[in-house]
């Protein structure tokens, strides 16, 4: 019976690299839960932005068919000419058109979120508040899954000494014999014991690979440090930027409007005729969309910038 014996530390080390194995699942399945968060938010995102432009487009018909029908009534009355219905309907038509694409697109965001999610519907709560639990990405769940690959690279590269090493053996063995017939047995145990001299040259190469491993994994995870605080980065001053901007289109939308109104006005009373109104009304639909569509954007941005700080979705 062979009985190959432990190196000395050999048992220690590879009760470690046990430990570290161990401890690499729990951060592998938190990095896992960010990134399907990161594919349910741009989901739920995307569907959300296809909400406001159908919103808007429905608006924008609306809009248009109080128009036509004002536009109508006035032609009956031969205040405008025939030619003004004719004007007036084309925009109708070309405002329902534009709401039948949004109606459109917003389906197919929900197949796609559907395909994605296997929901049928959006969660009730899909706003998100700004999280920012700290400067620094430490705790950030892929940054902690490299640093579990690290200290496993780091147990495996002590271990990686006994690779190639030949173990101590100790032999036990039991002999049973008698010279002739008329002779008792004769009952012998026999001990052995081998090691190696020097094994050194046949554990050089598993050392070397271990370390070049090591160090891949410690530049890789420079490499993700600085990623991460580049997205994080980039997240806060497009949040800020587009904060910005809506502070500046709801100004402009409110002087659009006025202008809009007072347009509207002057065609009633006979001063314009429709084509001036429909650009104007053009060109207040246009601002009142985009001031709808970046209110919605910075909602979306918030939980882009939540994400990049590594706040896992809950499942509520």
């Amino acid at each position: 019976m062979d009985l190959p014996l432990w190196l000395p530390g050999q048992k220690q080390q590879q009760q470690a690299l046990s430990a570290k194995i161990a401890a690499e699942l729990p951060a592998y399945q938190q990095a896992l839960k960010l990134e399907a968060s990161g594919e349910v938010r741009q989901q739920i995102w995307q569907v959300k932005l296809a909400e406001a432009q159908l919103e808007q487009a429905k608006l924008t018909w609306e809009t248009a068919k109080k128009l036509q029908n004002d536009v109508e009534s006035r032609v009956k009355a031969g205040d405008l000419a025939s030619t003004e219905r004719l004007l007036a309907g084309s925009n109708t038509l070309e405002a329902h058109s534009k709401m039948v694409n949004a109606a459109s697109l917003l389906q197919q965001r929900l197949k796609i979120y559907q395909l994605i999610t296997g929901e049928n519907t959006l969660p009730k709560q899909v706003e998100e508040t700004v999280i920012t639990p700290s400067e620094d990405v430490q705790q950030h769940p892929q940054l902690q899954l490299q640093d579990q690959l690290i200290a496993r690279l780091q147990a495996q590269m002590g271990l990686a000494q006994y690779d190639g090493a030949v173990n101590p053996s100790l032999s036990v063995g039991v002999r049973r014999e008698r010279g002739d017939r008329a002779e008792d047995y004769t009952n012998s145990l026999g001990i052995g014991f081998s090691m190696a001299l020097d094994d050194k040259a046949y554990r050089q190469p598993a050392i070397a690979q271990a370390s070049a491993e090591l160090a891949d994994a410690q530049v890789t995870r420079q490499s993700l440090w600085r990623d991460l605080k580049t997205r994080q980065v980039a997240a806060h001053e497009e949040l800020n930027s587009s904060r910005q901007q809506l502070d500046l289109i709801t100004e402009q939308n409110k002087t659009t409007q006025q202008y809009y109104q007072l347009q509207k006005r002057a065609f009633d009373l006979g001063e314009i005729n429709l084509i001036d109104l429909l650009r104007s009304q053009a060109l207040a639909n246009d601002n009142e969309s985009r001031k709808r569509l970046l209110e919605v954007q910075i909602k979306q941005q918030i939980s882009k910038l939540n994400q990049s700080h590594g706040i896992i979705l809950s499942n509520n």
